[in-house]
């Protein structure tokens, strides 16, 4: 009996702690996101608490779709809107300058990620010359 019950301690602690890493990990994406966009659009305390929001908001957004949805379509069409009107919601936000800022600050985190996915594919040849 006593080696069930350790058992049994043992995955819940060893549950506790994954769940913990998870939300961890989630909590330094958030935080990552919104270090790299106060170095490129030197933001305010207040944009930086606005958009520390919204990030969170967004990604419990996508928690809530992952988690009620099976279908991978419905799923990326959903969080796609999500991360949109967020993106929205941060333009609101920002400064004319800033708004140029944050456009040029997108555009090279999609081509990172291209290129990213690329590798990932072993896509990564070199172009002939």
């Amino acid at each position: 009996m006593k080696k069930h019950i350790t058992f049994v301690l043992i995955a819940i602690i060893c549950f506790l702690a994954v769940s913990a890493h998870a939300a961890d990990k989630k909590e330094s994406k958030i935080e990552k996101q919104l270090s790299e966009l106060q170095s490129a659009l030197q933001l305010t305390e207040d944009q930086t608490t606005h958009i520390r929001n919204l990030f969170t908001a967004r990604e419990e957004q996508v928690k809530e779709i992952r988690e009620q949805s099976s279908d991978d379509a419905t799923q990326k069409e959903s969080i796609k809107k999500i991360r949109k009107a967020t993106d929205e919601k941060i333009l609101k936000l920002l400064t004319e300058e800033q708004k140029g800022k944050y456009k040029e600050y997108k555009k090279r985190r999609r081509e990172q990620r291209g290129n990213k996915k690329r590798g990932q594919r072993g896509n990564n040849k070199k172009p002939r010359e």
